[in-house]
């Protein structure tokens, strides 16, 4: 179902869809896909956490997310 929202990239119109785990917000122009969840804030706050202990450690940088 496309809805009047715009795409933060270009302006272009964004479609929603979802799967088992998550909603997402798709540009129909560009193709920028944007996870619209409350997973995604939480995600965001738990890699901000984590950053400085992976960087104490040495660790590789989490994989990046599809935005």
């Amino acid at each position: 179902m496309a809805i009047e929202r715009r795409c933060p990239r270009c302006r272009g119109r964004m479609w929603a869809s979802e799967d088992l785990c998550s909603e997402y917000m798709h540009c129909l122009h560009c193709g920028m896909s944007q996870e619209i969840s409350e997973l995604s804030a939480l995600d965001t706050e738990l890699e901000g956490t984590l950053r400085p202990y992976r960087a104490a450690l040495g660790l590789a940088p989490a994989r990046p997310r599809v935005r």
